[in-house]
């Protein structure tokens, strides 16, 4: 029997919070506001496995891009092993470059956005909450919002951020 899975996440807005396996939240911003920042390389990798619903490399890889591409990642390079036709389950490694807000002190001449993101998907559920999972603890996140409804790759992935591009 398969369970439907449903998440909700109220939206966080806390000063200088950071957990393990969770996103970094930083203090309170406006949509619009520069930050002195720094490019900051980020290296990841996950795996995707499920026993009901089977991707190619060619379409993991172009969502893990699209993905990284709005929250604002640039440098983007991703590799994926595995996946049909051969395989059921895919390994995913990838190389991003995010920015982060420049230590106090630091002059740089980059200056990031805060920015408003919202990420949709209305098939392959599992798969775009998997990859969301994995990427988002990478970027400098100013509050989160998620409402997914997934069971196996059908549902919605929905996603709301506020993080520095």
């Amino acid at each position: 029997m398969q369970m439907k899975i449903r998440s909700t996440f109220s939206s966080l807005l806390v000063t200088g919070l950071m957990l393990v396996g969770a996103p970094m939240v930083a203090q309170a911003v406006t949509t619009g506001q520069r930050v002195p920042s720094v490019l900051v390389t980020q290296n990841i990798n996950f795996f995707y496995a499920s026993a009901t619903s089977f991707y190619s490399c060619d379409y993991v890889r172009h969502l893990t891009r699209v993905t990284l591409q709005q929250l604002g990642a640039t440098n983007i390079q991703v590799q994926c092993d595995g996946g049909l036709p051969y395989e059921s389950s895919n390994s995913v490694t990838a190389s991003f470059s995010t920015k982060q807000p420049a230590p106090t002190g630091i002059k740089t001449a980059l200056v990031g956005t805060v920015s408003n993101v919202a990420l949709v998907a209305h098939d392959s559920c599992d798969l775009n909450l998997q990859i969301y999972e994995s990427v988002i603890k990478h970027f400098h996140i100013y509050s989160q919002q998620e409402d997914n409804t997934c069971w196996d790759s059908s549902g919605d992935f929905q996603a709301k951020v506020v993080d520095l591009k």
